[in-house]
């Protein structure tokens, strides 16, 4: 498994799964591509939050 920060708000994973038991002769393993894509819809945050 890995990821890329292409930018600040984009990345890219990458992973790769294998079974080690009797399975692996019928599977013999599984890709998965992520996106991940950030919105800041948050632009002000508090610096300090306090709870009273």
């Amino acid at each position: 498994m890995t990821e890329f920060n292409i930018s600040e708000s984009l990345k890219l994973g990458y992973a790769y799964d294998i079974w080690f038991n009797e399975l692996q002769t019928r599977n013999k393993g599984s890709h998965e591509i992520r996106l991940e894509f950030a919105l800041d819809i948050y632009r002000t945050r508090m610096l300090t939050p306090r709870f009273f």
